[in-house]
């Protein structure tokens, strides 16, 4: 993602009133600054903006959960604890809580991590998007990595969705178009999945 296409996307959240977004996109950039994603050629900023465009795309205005989207990987991949401290002195505890639910500590647990997802409504919608964003850019993964980002998807995220479909009525109609997407990527990576198991 160009600069350029950086401030079209500043541009989009000026033009759309989103002040929370727009604090969240600066301290984005600022904690992913110099990072890059697996493949070693994309800036790691635009998972998060290519995120956050999703929601938008899905007609998502609410600016809490666009700042949360942009946010959420700013505390588990910066190790800076400046980066946590302008977190907890510029935003709500709405956007504090839903980024620490969805930033994994050291030696997670999967059960556990997405339990904690499920009871909240944005950090909910928020992963739901992330997930969608990253399984469109396994090809960075390795091949045994692949099959087991596809069998998390299938063991966790798929009950996700179904909880928020039950719970969050709200967000239906996204709710629907992440598991359809999520489900035709993975049903095209499936082949991965079998790998994994014949390992």
């Amino acid at each position: 993602m160009s600069k350029s296409s950086l401030e079209l996307f500043r541009g989009k959240l000026i033009g759309a009133e989103k002040p929370l977004a727009l604090k969240a996109f600066a301290l984005a950039e600022e904690a992913h600054a110099g990072v890059m994603r697996k493949d070693g050629e994309t800036p790691y900023i635009e998972h998060p903006v290519k995120v956050t465009s999703l929601l938008f795309e899905l007609g998502i205005r609410d600016d809490k959960i666009l700042a949360v989207a942009l946010l959420h990987d700013v505390v588990e991949d910066c190790e800076d604890e400046t980066i946590k401290k302008k977190l907890y002195e510029t935003f709500s505890s709405e956007i504090i809580e839903a980024v620490m639910t969805l930033s994994k500590p050291k030696g997670y647990n999967n059960n556990l991590y997405y339990d904690k997802i499920k009871q909240n409504p944005i950090a909910t919608i928020v992963k739901l998007a992330d997930r969608t964003h990253n399984l469109s850019t396994l090809y960075s993964f390795s091949e045994v990595k692949k099959a087991k980002y596809i069998k998390e998807t299938e063991d966790f995220v798929y009950p996700l969705i179904a909880y928020a479909q039950h719970h969050y009525y709200e967000y239906a109609n996204q709710l629907r178009m992440f598991d359809l997407w999520i489900e035709s990527i993975v049903k095209n990576l499936s082949p991965y999945l079998e790998k994994l198991k014949e390992d």
